[in-house]
């Protein structure tokens, strides 16, 4: 606000009570299964029309440039289609951003400070936490961080917290990584819907580390994946246990590692040794870009 990137204004568009978010028509989708048809979000959460004052971000025509300018910078947004969908809506935005509420809609929250009757809105006082739960600005460097976001919040991350970070004067992130979503029954999960699976289950009745490789492998960043119990099932008994655990007994019994705790340079074919090291450094290069699903398959 000092900087005048936040001033008083008047905002309108459909609006998300369960998601806090506005929207524009055009992301939309229309349910004609009703009468009147009405506007309902990607996740069904349905949507009104409001006009509102509350307080505005600036996100000037410059600004905007600058955005578009880290977005277009090699591995700063990925994958390459999310990538594009933000340079759209950067080049498309002609609106400013509103960063307030009116208390007697949204009670809970911080409130604008010398204004009890605007209430912060709860992406910029979401984002602000990720710089300070991590110690900024004395125990963290913000332009290494990289942000792991669902899609449909790619808007926030690449296009908002840009902005803020522009306009508070502060480095933009290193990268943002827009990974797709677990469906259930090939609905995405909803908190409201009740599609949703309780980790913790999973972890219970398979153990951690299978939960962690099953949706490392099997969940790509550039489409959705349906989740079905069975499929991870298999996994933890076809790849962790008969593949993974197999392999981990072999190779770690006596007739390779005598004491188990060395392997004996001179007994091993230094082609098998050149490709065990090729690998390695193939995965981790994999992993270094974010390509779990790359990494897994190498193995």
């Amino acid at each position: 606000m000092a900087a005048g990137a936040i001033r008083q204004g008047k905002h309108e568009g459909y609006y998300s009570v369960n998601e806090e978010t506005f929207f524009a028509e055009k992301d939309l989708v229309k349910d004609e299964s009703v009468n009147p048809p009405i506007f309902r979000t990607e996740a069904g959460e349905r949507v009104e029309l409001l006009t509102e004052r509350n307080y505005v971000f600036d996100i000037r025509a410059e600004m905007r440039a600058g955005i578009k300018d880290w977005v277009l910078k090699p591995g700063s947004v990925v994958p390459e289609t999310i990538r594009n969908k933000v340079i759209s809506e950067i080049e498309s935005r002609k609106d400013d951003i509103s960063v307030s509420r009116p208390t007697d809609r949204i009670h809970w929250g911080l409130r604008v400070p010398g204004d009890e009757s605007q209430t912060i809105y709860v992406w910029l006082d979401a984002l602000v936490n990720y710089l300070t739960v991590l110690g900024y600005p004395s125990e963290c460097d913000s332009s290494q961080f990289v942000h792991v976001v669902g899609k449909d919040i790619a808007k926030f991350h690449c296009v908002y917290w840009p902005a803020f970070l522009k306009g508070a004067g502060l480095p933009l992130p290193r990268k943002v990584l827009n990974h797709g979503h677990w469906l259930m029954n090939k609905t995405k999960m909803s908190k409201s819907l009740g599609n949703v699976v309780d980790p913790f289950a999973l972890i219970n009745d398979v153990g951690i580390n299978s939960v962690r490789s099953y949706f490392l492998s099997e969940g790509p960043l550039t489409k959705d994946s349906n989740f079905e119990l069975e499929g991870l099932i298999a996994h933890h008994n076809k790849v962790v246990c008969d593949s993974y655990v197999n392999m981990l007994f072999r190779i770690t019994g006596k007739k390779i590692l005598r004491d188990r705790t060395f392997i004996p340079g001179s007994s091993l074919d230094p082609a098998l040794i050149s490709a065990v090291n090729s690998l390695s450094t193939t995965i981790r290069d994999h992993l270094s870009e974010y390509n779990f699903i790359e990494a897994f398959a190498k193995l």
